[in-house]
């Protein structure tokens, strides 16, 4: 059987019994998981079969697998920029600010992305 599935940058999920799933159209959106006391996205929809049905999980991108190229083209794309902006907490909030500020930065990351894949 020919497998296009890659442990290392893929990931399967799925509700027991099913119920629970991405679906058409929902390719690009982002799959969080409850870490300790705070949710992180951990994916991003890929693909799947059918829709919630049981024993038939949703594909997921890994992003931890692409931690550090996300980093860098955000990096390279900050040094690109003349202005610069501070974002600081208005209450004792300074972690959940910067995981906030770090999801916002993935969304406009893979944003930006998709803009440059519809203008080639």
């Amino acid at each position: 059987a020919n497998s296009i599935f890659d442990i290392d940058r893929q990931f399967c999920a799925m509700v027991d019994g099913g119920g629970k799933d991405s679906c058409q159209g929902d390719s690009g959106g982002p799959i969080h998981q409850w870490l300790g006391d705070h949710w992180e996205q951990v994916g991003i929809v890929s693909f799947g079969q059918q829709c919630a049905h049981a024993n038939n999980p949703g594909i997921y991108t890994r992003l931890s697998f692409y931690h550090d190229w996300i980093q860098s083209v955000i990096q390279t794309k900050t040094n690109q920029t003349t202005t610069s902006s501070t974002l600081e907490p208005t209450s004792n909030t300074a972690g959940q600010t910067t995981i906030a500020f770090d999801a916002i930065q993935v969304y406009l990351f893979l944003f930006y992305v998709l803009i440059q894949r519809v203008d080639e």
